[in-house]
């Protein structure tokens, strides 16, 4: 029914450019304004606050605040078959349907009922996936054939060496240079290793930076806003959230986990990231060297990270 405009079905949560829209009643402009344009037009972008619109016959465009605009539902309705509709909804004797509830909402009610509907819609795609990941595991499990079990060999005990500078008890840190990379925005619909969950260009361009330095006892780590500290292998499902929002990880948290996978004592840290993740790196290794720092934007960092891959340019 509301499919009329090409290109455009119109609806709950439906806003996008070439929609028609117009002022809620409450925030029609005064009279010194109406002089200028009418109440309704085109939608040309819609923004995080405002929309951008093309008024009936103006010949300039317009940002008004998403609370202040609607959808015109009936520049979207086919008005032959309404009327059909509504004459045989008389003839019958009933009373005319109301109009739906979305036809009053606000274009900043219809983004947030379109957020709501993409973050079940991922929720119940997820619940889908983790179920079958489970039961193939399972089944494996009940299938793989036994491992040969071999006793251990009777030997002396020799005494471990202590490494100079280390506390007896705490674990020798591991060998080698440690390089921090950062999650990304992008990810696959399905858990998946971190070295493989991320399918973003500027995660993609840190990853192969990274692999170029590694070298042999190397340790590369995603620095995964949720989950921290994260080796390439280990599996995480997808989530949504950024570095600095409420629920990311914190600096404790870091360090603790550092300390578990016996890096926070590394002399050398390299951090491919951008200033939000450096920064959180840092808490747990202030002096790292972060060979993105001062680049202006996301085209010069990924310049930087070319010329590190190519080895035009030194992590230090």
């Amino acid at each position: 029914m509301w499919d009329k405009v090409p290109g455009i079905a119109a609806g709950p949560g439906v806003v996008k450019p070439g929609m028609h829209v117009e002022y809620l009643p409450e925030h029609r402009p005064g009279p010194r304004r109406r002089k200028r344009h009418c109440y309704g037009g085109v939608i040309i972008s819609v923004g995080p606050k405002c929309v951008k619109w093309r008024p009936y016959a103006w010949h300039e465009d317009v940002r008004t605040p998403l609370e202040h605009m609607r959808t015109d539902a009936g520049m979207h309705l086919d008005m032959r078959a309404h009327t059909r509709a509504m004459i045989a909804v008389l003839d019958a004797g009933r009373p005319l349907p109301k109009s739906p509830e979305w036809c009053v909402w606000s274009l900043a009610r219809h983004l947030e009922h379109a957020a709501a509907e993409a973050a079940a819609a991922r929720a119940a795609r997820l619940a889908r996936l983790v179920p079958t990941a489970l039961d193939v595991t399972a089944r494996h499990a009940l299938t793989a054939r036994p491992t040969t079990v071999q006793l251990p060999r009777l030997t002396v005990p020799v005494p471990a060496r202590r490494t100079p500078g280390v506390p007896v008890g705490i674990p020798a840190p591991r060998a080698g240079r440690v390089i921090v990379i950062p999650c990304g925005a992008a990810k696959l619909d399905r858990p998946a290793p971190a070295g493989e969950l991320y399918t973003g260009s500027f995660h993609k361009a840190c990853r192969k930076a990274a692999d170029a330095l590694a070298r042999p006892g190397d340790t590369v780590l995603v620095l995964s806003a949720l989950h921290g500290l994260v080796p390439l292998d280990r599996v995480l499902a997808p989530y949504e959230l950024r570095m600095g929002q409420p629920g990311s990880v914190t600096g404790d948290q870091l360090r603790a986990q550092a300390r578990a996978l016996r890096v926070d004592r590394a002399t050398e840290v390299v951090i491919l990231a951008g200033s939000a993740y450096t920064a959180a790196a840092r808490q747990v290794w202030p002096t790292a060297t972060a060979p993105l720092e001062g680049a202006a934007g996301m085209g010069y960092q990924l310049q930087r990270l070319k010329a590190l891959r190519e080895g035009h340019a030194l992590a230090a």
